[in-house]
């Protein structure tokens, strides 16, 4: 009889508790550095053979052949955001099934002085933002060299700014930005192949890349089956674990993975 597959440990009930308290958990073990270099090499392999093969096309951001039909990145793609490590520890948060609205790339070139301001991922209320985490894998180190992102604790459960109600509006200005720079915020300092999990409602940023290193970071947007279309912005998900139980969503056979390459100096 062939041994039974160990299940990878998710989040103590600590941690938990310190998630849903802060709105933030980091420094999760995912990979080794060991592995997560491998994976990174043969992503910028990938990388490399993708730009070439598309040409011109590769700086347009709506060419995204992973997305449609069969691709290798789509293998990579799927592989980290499916990783029985990450998918242990959102479970932990979110429960038993899990669903998957889509991926994001985010590079951030060397000596780049851009910074990204204060913002949530979605302007949901607080209760509907439970049911939604950003997990942010670290395929570099995360540091304040190179950009890394800050929270703010606690500020999942802050009331939102009127002028943030939709997706179209999910940066801080003026006064409100003013306000949120008193704040203290903790830096999500990290190893490579190290994870975090925030909050859709959790303030964060990011700050400029004075390393002579590009950041990578690749991040997948879990929800729970409880989630709304309306909230979760779109119709259909990939169903990671456990049920599509209720049928807010339909289920596909894959998730978008959205990666902004005409500027590469956007980043988380």
């Amino acid at each position: 009889m062939a041994d039974a597959i160990e299940t990878p440990p998710g989040l103590s009930e600590a941690q938990v508790s310190q998630f849903w308290e802060d709105g933030f958990i980091s420094g999760i073990p995912i990979l080794t550095e060991d592995q997560t270099a491998i994976a990174r090499r043969r992503f910028e392999a990938l990388e490399a053979k993708a730009a070439q093969a598309a040409g011109d096309r590769w700086t347009d951001d709506s060419y995204a052949p992973w997305n449609d039909g069969v691709h290798p990145l789509r293998a990579w793609f799927h592989a980290m955001s499916t990783h029985p490590r990450i998918i242990a520890a959102v479970s932990s948060i979110l429960g038993p099934n899990l669903l998957i609205r889509n991926a994001d790339v985010f590079m951030k070139k060397p000596e780049n002085t851009r910074r990204i301001a204060w913002h949530v991922d979605a302007t949901c209320s607080t209760d509907q933002s439970r049911l939604m985490v950003t997990a942010w894998l670290g395929m570099s180190e995360s540091s304040e060299g190179n950009g890394c992102m800050q929270f703010i604790p606690g500020s999942h459960r802050r009331p939102l700014p009127e002028r943030n109600k939709d997706k179209f509006s999910l940066s801080l200005r003026g006064k409100d930005l003013d306000e949120v720079e008193k704040l203290a915020r903790v830096s999500n300092l990290m190893r490579p192949g190290q994870l975090s999990v925030h909050c859709f409602r959790t303030l964060h940023r990011s700050g400029e890349n004075l390393t002579l290193q590009r950041r990578f970071g690749y991040t997948t947007r879990f929800m729970a089956p409880d989630v709304t279309q309306d909230v979760a912005e779109c119709g259909k998900a990939y169903l990671a674990l456990g049920e599509n139980s209720p049928a807010n969503l339909s289920i596909g056979p894959n998730f978008p993975v959205w990666w902004q390459r005409s500027n590469e100096t956007f980043s988380y």
